[in-house]
């Protein structure tokens, strides 16, 4: 059984089912999800036992960056040896890039246009004297994916401003087995637009007690 995370304003987060709930207790979509929903991940010919491998080196890759993002200490004896070169392809990026977190994994729960959606933005903060943040998304991935930018949009929409209409810059992180990493940049405007669009249809299952949430395999 799994420990809930409190979520700031009410709700909680399942890390084990990978699911969020308001402070009434209904699941609300998380952003993965809405992308899952709609077809933008589709791992259905990648064996399961890949898959779980694949999940489980990002999920201690991004333990790892938070533990050293939050002033913890991560203990290298205890980072596995599949995993260790994606941490330090972030240590990479923060030394190359001068990347300043100022937020790490913060889940939350955010309504835009009435409809609420769940997430957990991987980091917040600043590159070298850029005059803007940046919402940075880690990724292990082999390769881009068409929903990372609709990912980061969403996050984007849902971060704190320090000023009212504070622009933040969207960033992806790719980080590589061998310790080095690519980054993309996401600027288009019309990004935000078409996720809520895709926010609105997943609602617009839900309400209609239509399924909207995607198998797991």
């Amino acid at each position: 059984m799994s420990t809930l995370i409190q979520i700031p304003g009410g709700g909680t987060f399942d890390p084990q089912l990978h699911v969020y709930r308001d402070s009434a207790g209904v699941e609300v979509p998380s952003v993965t999800t809405i992308g899952d929903s709609l077809g933008f991940t589709d791992f259905d010919a990648v064996p399961g036992d890949t898959l779980e491998r694949k999940r489980a080196i990002g999920d201690a890759a991004h333990y790892a960056c938070h533990l050293l993002d939050s002033s913890q200490d991560l203990d290298w004896s205890t980072v596995h040896a599949e995993v260790a070169p994606y941490v330090l392809a972030y240590l990479n990026f923060q030394e190359e890039m001068k990347f300043v977190v100022e937020e790490s994994e913060v889940p939350g729960i955010f309504t835009a246009n009435g409809m609420p959606y769940s997430f957990t933005r991987d980091k917040v903060g600043t590159l070298g004297t850029l005059p803007h943040r940046f919402v940075v998304e880690l990724k292990c991935a082999y390769k881009e994916e068409a929903f990372w930018r609709y990912q980061l949009a969403a996050y984007d929409i849902a971060a704190a401003r320090k000023t009212p209409g504070e622009y933040l810059g969207r960033l992806a992180v790719q980080l590589k087995p061998d310790g080095t990493y690519k980054t993309y940049l996401y600027e288009n405007p019309r990004d935000k637009d078409r996720f809520l669009y895709m926010l609105a249809v997943v609602h617009v299952k839900i309400e209609h007690k239509l399924k909207w949430k995607k198998d797991k395999l």
